[in-house]
Order: structure tokens, then C-alpha cells, then sequence
């Protein structure tokens, strides 16, 4: 059975709070919510907080998750994890002051633990996720034998690396999502969605015009294109970056978060890397055509730097 401690009376996975522990006292972060499932009740209320289930019947519909799904509680939402499944404590989610979030990132980033932010609703820019299991041993090891030299491959954002979408970027993006103008049920993803894509606070009977649907793509890619920044190690160039966005807005941060693709590319291997992107084709178990068609753009996109 999982246990849990408490940070800034957030409840959280005991194995976590060392790791948070480490990250408050280098930044000063006050983290806001970490675990609320049903089973910490009472210390949330204790503390004027509320469970997952409760948020969910109290807020307006489509603001909180449902309480099968959702990384506060471990299962998984279809961002994180697959849907309903139970998740490792590590992919506990974390909740942040906006203001520091990418200080939190970068501190994380020092001791060799890689968090993100892996939902494209601007009102979630407060959630962060591991993308991987963190270990303490790093931190130990850098903190006895110092930094270890970097690999070649590695010039984390420097400062003529890619931040943003391009032009070319955008209308790649918006040609393959199409527009709705009213709110559908997304198969794949299993979240209503809208727009040019958009997720994370659509209800079902909800519809946009043409101008409001490309206000929240430039919104959705410009998170996107800070999950491709949190999570990617190694130098990209404009194409490249464009692809990864493209990835990202289409399948998730957490998909990339989770991938071979990303192992591959933080290794410096980027043949390697795109010959992953057509592995991400498929809803469940079928094959679709314009998931392929989608996926070999980007693979074509992504080499075009790629000696």
C-alpha cells in the first residue's frame, strides 16, 4: 500500500517528498496540490482542500477530471498514462504558483530529473509531471563528484535554439487538424475537443468561431512548444522543433514524455529518433490513415536538418 507525507499540507507519495522536499528549499516553491484521492479525506480537510471526486461535483463541468481518471488521484487521463490505469507514484501530479513553475523545471533539470507540463490548456500551466522515474542516486552522485562533463550532443537552450512555432510550423499544424467548430468526442485521445484541436476544458455542447478556434491553437501550441523545451536535451533546429510540436499538440506531452522517440533523440541519435514518429499511428489496436499520413510529415519535417 502506498503511503503518503505531507508538504506545504499537500499530501503526497512518501517516495516523492524527498525529491519536492530538495526542489522547495533550492527555488522556494509553494506547491498548491499533489495527491487527493479519497484516502487522504480527511488531511485534505483538515487543511481547507478538497478530494479529486469532490472538486469534480462541486466545479462547473469539464474543470476537474472525473474520479477514474486523473494523475492527482494515479490513474491515468489518456494524457498520462492510458485511460483509467493505475499509475506509478512518480507520475503523481504536481501543482505549482505559475510564477515559478520554470524555475521548479530548471532546478529539476540540475539534479537530472525531467519534469513537465503535459497539459495544452493554458489554466493547467500550473501542473508539472515527471517524465520519467527521478532518482535520488544522481542527485547524490553530482553532489559528492560534482557535474559530470556534458555529451556533445547537448546544448540545452542555447540561444539560437528554436522557442517558438514557426510560420511554416503553424500551417502544418492547422492543415492536418482541420476545423470544428463544435465540440466532438475524440476516439483516440478519449476527451472532447474542439476547434483546431483543442482539449482540456471543452464540454459537449460547446462551439467556437473560426477566430476564437485559431486564439486557442496559438495558445494549445505555444504549451506544446514548452513541453518539446522541458523535455528535449539536445540541440534542434527550426524543422525539427516544428515537428516535435506537431507531435506533441497532436498525441500529448506525454506521450513524447514516455516515448523511444524522446530516449533516442536525448541520446543524440535523430535517425533513430524519426524513424519512431510512425509507431504513433494507431488508435488502440487499428491503423489510421491520417494518424500515418500525419506522422510521416513529421518524420519528413524532423530529417530535413538531419545529415
Amino acid at each position: 500500500m502506498l503511503r503518503y507525507a505531507v508538504i506545504d499540507d499537500c499530501p503526497c507519495p512518501r517516495p516523492m517528498y524527498p525529491l519536492l522536499k530538495k526542489l522547495k528549499k533550492e527555488t522556494g516553491c509553494t506547491f498548491n496540490s499533489i495527491y487527493r484521492g479519497d484516502d487522504v479525506a480527511e488531511q485534505l480537510h483538515k487543511v481547507g482542500k478538497h478530494t479529486q471526486r469532490e472538486l469534480f461535483e462541486e466545479l462547473p463541468a469539464g474543470v476537474a477530471n472525473p474520479p477514474d481518471r486523473g494523475t492527482h488521484i494515479l490513474l491515468g487521463d489518456g494524457v498520462v498514462g492510458t485511460l483509467h490505469q493505475k499509475l506509478p507514484w512518480w507520475k503523481c501530479g504536481i501543482d505549482i504558483n505559475d510564477d515559478q513553475v520554470d524555475e521548479v523545471i530548471a532546478a529539476a533539470r540540475r539534479h537530472g530529473w525531467t519534469l513537465y507540463r503535459p497539459y495544452s490548456s493554458g489554466s493547467e500551466y500550473h501542473h508539472v509531471n515527471f517524465a520519467r522515474k527521478p532518482s535520488r542516486w544522481k542527485a547524490f552522485f553530482r553532489n559528492v563528484f560534482g557535474e559530470a562533463k556534458p555529451k556533445k550532443a547537448k546544448h540545452h537552450h542555447a540561444s539560437h535554439e528554436p522557442t517558438e512555432l514557426s510560420v511554416a510550423g503553424s500551417k502544418f499544424i492547422s492543415g492536418f487538424e482541420g476545423f470544428r467548430a463544435n465540440a466532438y468526442w475524440d476516439s483516440w485521445g478519449k476527451v472532447w475537443t474542439i476547434g483546431y484541436g483543442h482539449t482540456g476544458d471543452v464540454h459537449h455542447d460547446q462551439q467556437v468561431t473560426g477566430a476564437e478556434a485559431l486564439e486557442l491553437l496559438r495558445k494549445d501550441v505555444a504549451t506544446a512548444a514548452r513541453a518539446v523545451r522541458d523535455l528535449v536535451d539536445v540541440h534542434l533546429d527550426q524543422d525539427q522543433f516544428d515537428a516535435l510540436v506537431s507531435f506533441v499538440f497532436n498525441l500529448g506531452a506525454g506521450a513524447l514524455a514516455e516515448s523511444t522517440l524522446l530516449k533516442k533523440l536525448n541520446r543524440g541519435n535523430y535517425k533513430g529518433a524519426a524513424k519512431q514518429f510512425r509507431r504513433w499511428d494507431h488508435a488502440g489496436d487499428q491503423v489510421l490513415a491520417g494518424l500515418t499520413r500525419r506522422r510521416r510529415a513529421e518524420a519528413t519535417l524532423f530529417l530535413k536538418g538531419v545529415k
